[in-house]
């Protein structure tokens, strides 16, 4: 389960009556990452999405606010608010696929699932970015504290800050260590680190591709990662078992439960 986080503001996707005032765009994605070849759809844009949380304007004008995606199974994919208001204009909130007819939404595969990208999916146009989030099932935005997105996670040894960079990017809106991040897959590091549990000569190749330990998996093949970044962030997961949160389950338990209180 991740940390909850103290939010500066949440918008609500679903039933959201304010987001039918929106203007309605017809998008084109040459290369969807989900379905794997062009999509059309119907969306608004994210700028304009984004005006509905309030005070977003002033925030992102500063270096101290994250902005989180979070979709309906868990997912929460977090980058710092400025990188993402930067470039809002390039991004469209999609609420229907144009080639499903009435249907609304096709299906893809996502590891050994047939899924859709409803209720929302958000997409960019213009040149591919890879700092750039792609969550489908989208029902929420929210804005935190940049330090509280990220502290607990961020290492205080600096040998290891170049794997967290990486961790950040590519895992944790699947993954939480130290209870932040997303709930998707499984906690890494309380209350047992993975490097205390997985063949130390194993790890890397897992996170290179583990489809090819578990068929079909969900966790994506991060083929574009090099082997540099790959041992960084093996580096930067075992480094954070000296920096655990909470050391039993029921400790961490304990933990989430007072941050919602």
């Amino acid at each position: 389960m991740a940390l909850v986080l103290i939010a500066l503001a949440t918008l609500t996707l679903p039933g959201n009556e304010r987001l039918s005032n929106l203007q309605i765009h017809r998008v084109i994605v040459p290369a969807d990452p989900a379905f794997q070849r062009e999509m059309r759809y119907q969306a608004w844009s994210l700028a304009d999405v984004l005006s509905l949380l309030p005070a977003v304007e002033s925030l992102a004008g500063g270096d101290e606010t994250a902005i989180s995606f979070v979709a309906a199974d868990g997912y929460r994919a977090t980058a710092p608010l400025r990188s993402v208001w930067e470039a809002r204009k390039r991004g469209y909130v999609a609420f229907r696929d144009l080639g499903a007819g009435a249907r609304k939404w096709k299906a893809f595969r996502a590891g050994k699932s047939r899924i859709t990208p409803a209720p929302f999916y958000l997409v960019w146009t213009g040149a591919k970015d890879p700092s750039l989030p792609w969550p489908y099932q989208l029902v929420r935005i929210e804005l935190a504290p940049l330090g509280e997105a990220f502290a607990r996670a961020f290492p205080r040894d600096p040998a290891a800050r170049p794997g967290f960079e990486v961790f950040r990017a590519n895992c944790m809106s699947c993954h939480s260590l130290n209870l932040a991040g997303g709930s998707v897959g499984p906690e890494l590091n309380v209350p047992r680190n993975v490097t205390e549990y997985w063949i130390a000569g194993e790890l890397a190749p897992y996170v290179r591709n583990a489809s090819a330990f578990h068929f079909r998996a969900r966790m994506p093949a991060f083929e574009s990662l090099t082997e540099r970044q790959i041992a960084d962030v093996v580096r930067y997961l075992r480094a954070m078992k000296d920096e655990k949160v909470c050391s039993s389950t029921a400790a961490c338990e304990e933990l989430v439960r007072a941050r919602k209180d």
